[in-house]
């Protein structure tokens, strides 16, 4: 099926709907992308994570029990990806099983980041009530 029309030239434009099985198979090398690049930044997020909260509690920022519930959450969030992308792997699903793999990767991105989220209103609101008593 196409749809015709003009463009500021006046030339005739045609699109053309794309086959099922292509968008597909496009939709999988996307989700592929993700899984392929993933590893290196979830462990390095736990490694700055680690690193942060170390610094806040040792500046006295944020107290040892926050800083140990912000990492132990982000440790089940970066362990849970990392099973999924082991499963990814070796599921080698086909192109047409897409949006199941993408389901995946959107729920563990937003686990991932409400970790990241809640850490930063716990721990930093803390540091920022520390911070601002300092100097009163």
């Amino acid at each position: 099926m196409a749809v015709g029309g003009r463009d500021r030239r006046g030339s005739e434009v045609t699109d053309t709907e794309v086959p099922q099985q292509r968008f597909d198979e496009m939709r999988a090398e996307q989700v592929a992308g993700f899984y392929h690049n993933a590893t290196p930044g979830t462990i390095g997020g736990m490694i700055a994570a680690v690193i942060l909260a170390s610094m806040l509690v040792y500046t006295k920022a944020t107290a040892l029990h926050t800083a140990v519930i912000f990492l132990s959450l982000l440790s089940l969030s970066t362990a849970a990806r990392m099973v999924l992308i082991h499963a990814y792997r070796k599921a080698r699903p086909p192109a047409w099983d897409w949006r199941r793999w993408s389901f995946g990767a959107i729920a563990s991105a937003l686990a991932g980041g409400l970790c990241w989220g809640a850490g930063r209103c716990s721990c930093l609101t803390q540091a920022g009530r520390n911070f601002s008593s300092s100097f009163s």
